[in-house]
């Protein structure tokens, strides 16, 4: 996130509380979101980054990023008030297999349709 420009009140807020983002790219927050859903749901494709069991903690902001116009989801593990990026989600009605697999090769992840 502080590469993305968001400064330290922001990212918490985003990770823990309300936030909106007036632009284009809503930000959506799913605080709900538990470690032992490692699967990608049925209508999305995943790409993950580090594994699920290294984190206490989840949370999920879709459409964080985008490349060639088309929604990245981002699910962040939390552990010791650290934030990462654990993986992306990619919807199956907005992306290929193959242009969400050759995404997910280019950042080092491990994808699964």
């Amino acid at each position: 996130l502080v590469e993305q420009g968001y400064d330290e009140e922001e990212i918490n807020e985003i990770l823990y509380g309300e936030y909106e983002e007036s632009s284009d790219n809503e930000i959506e927050i799913d605080l709900d979101f538990s470690p032992t859903e490692d699967k990608p749901y049925q209508n999305e494709y995943a790409c993950r980054l580090k594994p699920p069991g290294d984190f206490d903690k989840f949370s999920r902001i879709n459409c964080f990023k985008k490349s060639d116009g088309k929604c990245i989801d981002y699910i962040f593990g939390i552990k010791d008030g650290k934030t990462k990026v654990q993986a992306m989600r990619y919807k199956k009605k907005i992306w290929s297999e193959k242009d969400s697999r050759a995404h997910c090769s280019a950042h080092d992840g491990d994808f699964e349709a």
